[in-house]
């Protein structure tokens, strides 16, 4: 069954963060005046590619795990064994980094409940940044709210060779036209005609059909710098809020994502 992810967004413009102090004049102190919001996502028992769309209110990078993603509504560690349940699993260039794991209560107190933990039961920093996904594992399905700032300009994302874990770094969904690669993305090889690099969609519980980029193929309009089906034909696919992806690239390129948000939405 295709990921699920809730496709209602709410942002909020100029709106006080929910950190917000109150001075002692009594008014709030507005900690970031651009846009911020919230998204649900749903997901499935099993395997998830999410990614990051928010960046930390105030603009920073995020920084603790829970600035991604806090897994109130995840299965925690199984108490009868203590052992963990649900957990991340980032990709890191050219493997999977360590695992950091969703503790739910544990009953151990305020340093280890509703936290993610590293393998040592350590506190966990926040395994990815803007525009990258990951895989998180949950035994059961759920649903998790994500919050932050709303991007509104376009992001350029640098490719490694090989296989990228990405997503659309707006929270709300997106088509592939606005998925721009750079002139340096390998494309068609006209030697052999054959496709150089491509996007992996996840669906679930399987991998759906890859998506391939064009490039220059010297076969004119209805070709060149397209993203393209297996047979050729123009290709369809609208990522979801939260929905994370990877694209694969044979030499370091970079990817442009267009910003369907304005700051003045």
């Amino acid at each position: 069954m295709p990921r699920s992810f809730a496709t209602g967004v709410a942002i909020a413009e100029t709106a006080p963060t929910p950190d917000s102090a109150i001075s002692p004049a009594g008014a709030a102190e507005v900690v970031s005046s651009n846009i911020v919001g919230y998204q649900q996502i749903s997901l499935n028992a099993g395997y998830n590619m999410i990614g990051a769309q928010f960046t930390k209110v105030g603009g920073a990078a995020l920084d603790a795990a829970e600035d991604f993603i806090p897994g109130s509504n995840m299965s925690g560690v199984d108490t009868s064994t203590y052992q963990f349940t649900s957990y991340l699993m980032p990709w890191e260039g050219s493997g999977y980094g360590e695992s950091i794991y969703w503790s739910g209560n544990t009953g151990m107190g305020a340093d280890y409940d509703n936290k993610w933990l590293t393998p040592g039961w350590t506190p966990a920093t926040c395994p990815i940044s803007e525009s990258e996904g990951t895989w998180i594992w949950t035994p059961s399905a759920t649903t998790v709210l994500v919050s932050g700032e709303v991007v509104t300009t376009n992001v350029t994302v640098n490719l490694s060779a090989g296989y990228n874990m990405v997503c659309c770094p707006f929270p709300v969904s997106m088509t592939l036209s606005a998925i721009v690669p750079a002139e340096s993305m390998s494309g068609v090889d006209t030697s052999t005609y054959q496709f150089t690099s491509y996007i992996m969609p996840w669906e679930g519980s399987g991998y759906g059909e890859s998506i391939y980029w064009s490039g220059n193929t010297g076969m004119g309009a209805d070709y060149d710098n397209k993203w393209l089906t297996p047979s050729w034909t123009p290709a369809s696919k609208t990522f979801l809020p939260g929905e994370g992806f990877w694209i694969y690239t044979p030499t370091a390129c970079q990817v442009t994502f267009t910003s369907p948000i304005s700051a003045g939405e």
